[in-house]
């Protein structure tokens, strides 16, 4: 009975020595930014906490600059279980999840703390995973690209009457397109890579990015008149395949929102890196390229945008029924409490 016993045991521990480990479950993560982005940057970050934490049981293997496909493809790869992960850019994803447009409401936002305040406000969260978990999705964190802003070839932008006329450059998003149609424009929607020989052949006037991407795009080179109007904090949405996050030990769930929240800390930081030191231009800010562009920047006062903000205020009650009445209430409910 012993040198069966031990036999038994002897073979159990060939088994436990000898056996290979387990496989890695490797996640395919997509963004549409580059490498130089605070979203690549930041997704990185993420990767390594994730791979640390979990002691290789998680990989996350980051593919930028759409190599995998546009914002709206990556989502329904997502959605579909083709791809794992991705940060969809808060102008498309609310084509798919409709309660994402609240976060671009023109004007919506009056200062940073209060953007901040909702977004990262538990129930607010926790009510967005909600809708995205009914498309397949699920809620991780957040990318972010700051203000937007407007460039133009006319002359400075001060006031709503100011954009008048002009033909700008849109997001594939009717929030976008009925913003700027409120404000006087007619958008032209167009791939982000078509936009600096538009502008410099005159087929638009305008586009719409924040200061330092529009300088480090070169965009200033062509269009003269920087205005930082702010209509909208751009933030993007890290979403995770329904199932495979359904298929995640609670520990393993814990440590990719840990990993989520880290990385827009990292996000944030870099982007704040880069408007002082733009990629490729010898130690320059996003100012400095604009006077050496020639550029007259318009920085407007909260009056200033207080004008704007009235004009796009319609735009608001036409999309709380897009958005969802219910949801946009309680958007609008949590904006108050974190402008307090």
């Amino acid at each position: 009975m012993k040198k069966c016993l031990r036999a038994v045991l002897v073979a159990v521990m060939m088994v436990f020595l000898f056996s290979p480990p387990a496989m890695a479950k490797v996640l395919r993560y997509a963004l549409i930014t580059p490498t130089w982005s605070g979203d690549y940057v930041g997704a990185t970050a993420m990767a390594d906490y994730v791979k640390e934490k979990t002691n290789g049981a998680l990989e996350i293997k980051v593919f930028p600059a759409s190599q995998l496909g546009s914002s709206m493809s990556m989502t329904q790869q997502v959605q579909g279980g083709t791809l794992h992960m991705c940060t969809a850019s808060s102008a498309t994803l609310q084509n798919t999840v409709s309660q994402v447009a609240a976060l671009d409401l023109p004007f919506v936002w009056p200062d940073q703390k209060t953007a901040m305040g909702v977004v990262m406000d538990p129930e607010f969260q926790e009510k967005l995973n909600v809708f995205m978990n009914k498309k397949g999705l699920a809620f991780l964190g957040y990318g972010q690209n700051g203000w937007r802003g407007l460039t133009n070839s006319r002359h400075p932008v001060r006031k709503p009457a100011d954009m008048k006329g002009m033909k700008i450059r849109v997001q594939q998003s009717p929030i976008y397109l009925d913003t700027f149609k409120a404000l006087g424009m007619t958008p032209v929607p167009m791939a982000f890579g078509e936009v600096y020989q538009a502008l410099q052949q005159g087929v638009i006037d305008a586009q719409d990015n924040a200061s330092w991407v529009s300088a480090m795009m070169k965009f200033t080179e062509v269009n003269k008149f920087v205005t930082e109007l702010g209509h909208v904090y751009q933030f993007s949405v890290v979403a995770i395949n329904i199932d495979l996050w359904n298929s995640l030990t609670p520990e393993q769930k814990k440590i990719m929102k840990e990993g989520a929240k880290r990385s827009f800390e990292v996000n944030l930081a870099h982007t704040e890196k880069l408007k002082k030191d733009i990629p490729k231009s010898g130690g320059k800010s996003y100012e400095e390229i604009l006077k050496k562009d020639g550029c007259e920047l318009v920085k407007l006062t909260k009056e200033d945008r207080a004008a704007f903000a009235e004009v796009a205020k319609p735009i608001w009650e036409k999309y709380s029924t897009f958005i969802g009445k219910d949801f946009y209430d309680f958007f609008m409910a949590k904006r108050a409490e974190h402008m307090k």
